[in-house]
């Protein structure tokens, strides 16, 4: 409803100030509601796997009592233990990647 307002980081025009282009597609355009979909549908904070303890809220009076019964020093605490290991994950995939690259040159 108010892309402008909420996703006005994601676009390049928004950010320059310019004028999208009329095609349809382009995922700086956030006037398109598909691009919006596109840029919800692959934000990292869905994603389970790498991000398990992210706490979810449909509506205001469903975050007044996330935030009333929420141990939010455990939840702190289990983010940080993935992130420890997520990092580490990461880590060694890009060691993998660069490994592969560092063998393509010589």
């Amino acid at each position: 409803m108010y892309p402008y307002a909420i996703l006005s980081q994601l676009s390049f025009f928004v950010v320059n100030n310019a004028s999208p282009p009329a095609t349809g597609g382009d995922l700086n355009n956030i006037n398109d509601s598909r691009v919006i979909k596109a840029w919800i549908d692959s934000a990292d904070y869905y994603d389970s796997d790498n991000m398990p303890f992210i706490q979810y809220f449909g509506s205001f009076e469903e975050l007044e009592f996330l935030l009333q019964t929420a141990d939010l020093k455990e939840i702190s605490k289990k983010m940080k233990q993935h992130n420890l290991k997520r990092k580490e994950r990461i880590m060694e995939k890009w060691k993998e990647v660069l490994t592969k690259v560092m063998n393509e040159i010589h």
